[in-house]
């Protein structure tokens, strides 16, 4: 998995959620895309340094 991915569907459905207000689904996706995003970086760099 591609972490820069998951981070630019995060601010893309941020920024499509700025036109009107956001739908719950909406703001749980955007946060879950975050945290996926932040995690596969983390498993990136622990498999950088050899954990």
């Amino acid at each position: 998995m591609n972490p820069a991915d998951f981070h630019t569907l995060a601010l893309r459905l941020i920024d499509e959620a700025k036109a009107a207000p956001p739908a719950p689904a909406e703001c749980r996706s955007a946060i879950s895309r975050s945290y996926y995003a932040a995690y596969n970086a983390a498993v990136l760099l622990l498999d950088s340094v050899g954990f």
